[in-house]
């Protein structure tokens, strides 16, 4: 072995020899950079830099490395390297465990060149302690799993810190969270376990400072609930023609249960002739009417309630309705029940069809919209517009509006390439056909519901004080009826929807949120959308629920920067961004390449796209994979000899590179010019001099002081929230 690095190095000293006369017309240099000079056992070194020929990258030419230990000469690694396509060269040496402690001597050698620089390996591990602490060890599943720690070093607390905590079952990776821990060395997160997961032993796992923790815990199945349903209806026989009302309350462990799905079935002859999915309401309380119509079949009825995985029923008659006597009593009993059945109602022909308004008997307006197919095909044939608009406002500030139309009409707007909008009076919604899965003969109901304060208060009162609602509560539904069978809608892209909210309530616009209602856990979580200052904000739905808007006002008690302040709360509100904790976000901590890739992946909502990346060190199931090779395959990221390198500390000239790819991709026929005149420009690697100088055009990135940009300086989490902040106006996100 001794022999062949011998060899190497006479091989080298004779390139150097040739290559000096080559030499003599060109300026030839090397740069060459660490990722860190103090090493431990076991712990690797990037060795990277650039080989230049009168002042550019000198592209695929040889460079050789050795590394011997300065005491005794001793080699440990020597490697054969060509430059690429801009002069820069990378590789990576892996200590041994059992690598002798001392200096290490490190000689590259290229164009008649020899650089030396040097790293250390130190004796002693610095004495870490991790501690992890869970709140029991034993959970049914549904419960939540809280845990926490504290980081040491040296017998001290290691404030902001990175802390990966894993969740095992069955030696596969069901939860990981990356965290910090706060100012006092602490960290904590909630792992919640889902009601359908598997039982039985996992294991809860912490990773800081090298050291590696882990606590068994069990998951058993959560003891059945004993649910129960009331069902009523009005009365026990009825006339054809009339109307079954039907109702009733659901329950369970003794208690009612609110906002939950039930179905009610009318079924004749075991045939389903009606089917409605309802909510519970606050008391936990549902109700429908079935109405009967003069045609149909007597006989005996049974309606059937299904909620919570039971059924309950109950059976009424239908009979034909007895004979009234004489023509003119028949007469007068018409016109009563004419007169009857109109009351309240206020019903009116419109352009696209008939509005029926009428009250209920607690004063709630419902505006009903039956849409006329021959209408709106005239309108469509008409219009040269790339939407076909519904105006469903009332005029009359309804609390319900109900818009019917047949699936054919709206099979026809998808066919001529447009989408439907849908104009009630605080709500717009977009709605492209063929999103929808219909089928012939059917019609379409579109819902909304603006809840009233009562009812707006019992689901806002467990709000956090931050968050503050400046918009009603709409409870949006779309479904399908084809005869007597009702069933939910789901689509398969997201709905465009702008709502309305109060521009009086609010204090800033660009902080505002739209929120829906996770019916299962009683919570409000954050959706998205873009607020414009007119008072609208417009997001995307995936699914129907209840939506709301809010504005978030959060202050970490560490952040007082003039520069950041703005960025940092702004980035918050729309949960792009987090603390370490409750109350400190470590504005200056430092950001790894890693994180700012997923942090640019959410900002900008970015999909994963056809060109599909991988590298050799993104792995398994960290928490990052997913952003970073989503961002690989949009041509945002990209690493170096099939590594990315996801731990390193991100520079400011890798940050702006990665904004500026992420711009182009988005916008890419946005003008590019780029221009440097920073005193230190010549420090920038050339790969990013044409990005810096962009960003900089683009107002995203400044200098440091002085008129420089330092280039190879890390870059902190004040510093990444900024330029994301400023990304996000370039591209008019905000």
């Amino acid at each position: 072995m001794k022999k062949f690095f011998s060899v190497i190095l006479i091989l080298t000293v004779l390139f150097v020899s040739a290559f000096s006369s080559i030499a003599a017309s060109s300026q030839y240099e090397i740069e060459v950079n660490l990722s860190q000079d103090k090493l431990l056992p076991g712990s690797e070194v990037e060795i990277f830099g650039k080989v230049k020929e009168n002042g550019n990258g000198y592209s695929n030419t040889p460079v050789t490395i050795v590394i011997e230990r300065e005491e005794d000469k001793s080699k440990v690694f020597v490697k054969e390297l060509m430059t690429d396509s801009n002069g820069d060269f990378r590789t990576v040496f892996k200590l041994n465990e059992d690598i002798a402690y001392g200096k290490y001597d490190i000689y590259i050698s290229s164009v008649g060149i020899v650089k030396i620089v040097h790293f250390t390996v130190e004796k002693n591990k610095p004495t870490s302690e991790l501690v992890l602490e869970l709140d029991k060890t034993k959970y049914y599943s549904g419960d939540t799993v809280k845990i926490s720690g504290v980081a040491y070093k040296e017998g001290a607390i290691v404030s902001y810190t990175p802390v990966i905590i894993k969740i095992f079952y069955d030696d596969q990776i069901k939860f990981v969270k990356e965290l910090m821990t706060d100012s006092e060395g602490k960290f904590s997160v909630e792992y919640k376990t889902m009601p359908e997961q598997a039982t039985g032993v996992y294991k809860v796992q912490a990773e800081a400072l090298g050291i590696t923790k882990s606590i068994q815990i069990t998951i058993e199945e959560k003891p059945a609930d004993k649910n129960e349903i009331t069902l009523r209806v009005d009365k026990d026989k009825y006339y054809l023609g009339e109307k079954v009302k039907i109702d009733g309350i659901v329950y369970q462990n003794n208690a009612v249960k609110p906002d939950t799905p039930v179905v009610i079935k009318v079924l004749y002859s075991g045939q389903v002739k009606f089917e409605k999915e309802l909510m519970t309401d606050s008391e936990g309380k549902f109700s429908v009417e079935y109405k009967t119509m003069p045609e149909q079949a007597t006989g005996v009825y049974k309606v059937q309630a299904e909620a919570l995985g039971i059924t309950v029923e109950k059976t009424f008659n239908i009979a034909k309705k007895p004979s009234t006597g004489g023509g003119g009593g028949g007469g007068g009993g018409s016109s009563s029940s004419g007169a009857s059945k109109n009351k309240g109602k206020e019903v009116k022909e419109t352009e696209q069809g008939k509005l029926t308004i009428e009250k209920d008997k607690n004063g709630n307006i419902l505006a009903t919209f039956e849409m006329d197919s021959r209408k709106l095909m005239k309108q469509l044939e008409k219009d040269n517009q790339n939407k076909l608009i519904i105006n469903a406002t009332s005029g009359k500030d309804a609390d319900r509006v109900v818009i019917n139309m047949d699936s054919e009409i709206v099979a026809e707007i998808g066919k001529k390439g447009k989408v439907i909008e849908i104009d009630i009076d605080q709500v717009k919604v977009e709605i492209e056909p063929e999103a929808l899965h219909l089928e012939e003969n059917s019609k379409i109901s579109f819902d909304v519901r603006k809840l009233k304060k009562e009812e707006a208060n019992q689901y806002l009162k467990e709000l956090n004080v931050r968050y503050l609602p400046v918009s009603n509560i709409f409870d949006f539904k779309l479904v399908q009826i084809k005869g007597e069978k009702e069933t939910k809608l789901v689509f398969k892209k997201p709905l465009i929807i702008t709502i309305n909210y109060n521009k009086d309530k609010v204090k800033n616009y660009k902080k505002l949120g739209v929120y829906y209602l996770n019916e299962s856990t009683k919570t409000w979580e954050y959706v998205g959308g873009l607020p414009s200052q007119n008072g609208t904000i417009t997001f995307k739905a995936g699914h129907f629920s209840k939506y709301t808007v809010m504005e978030y006002n959060k202050v970490f008690a560490d952040v007082d920067i003039p520069w950041a302040n703005e960025a940092v709360e702004v980035l918050t509100a729309r949960h792009i961004i987090d603390g370490v904790d409750d109350e400190h976000y470590a504005p200056y901590a430092n950001i790894t390449r890693a994180q700012f890739a997923k942090l640019l992946v959410y900002a900008l909502d970015l999909e994963k796209g056809e060109n599909e990346v991988t590298f050799t060190d993104v792995k398994g199931d960290v928490w990052y994979k997913d952003s970073v090779e989503t961002a690989a395959s949009l041509g945002i990221v990209k690493g170096y000899n099939g590594c990315f390198n996801p731990n390193g500390e991100i520079t400011r000239e890798q940050m702006a590179t990665m904004i500026v790819r992420a711009m182009k991709y988005l916008n890419p026929d946005a003008d590019y010019s780029s221009q440097l005149s920073f005193m230190d420009k010549e420090e920038i690697s050339n790969w990013a001099k044409e990005a810096v100088g962009i960003a900089y055009n683009k107002g995203i990135v400044n200098g440091v002081g002085e008129n420089k940009f330092a280039p190879k300086d890390t870059a902190n989490r004040a510093q990444a929230a900024v330029m994301i902040y400023r990304l996000l106006e370039v591209l008019n996100r905000m």
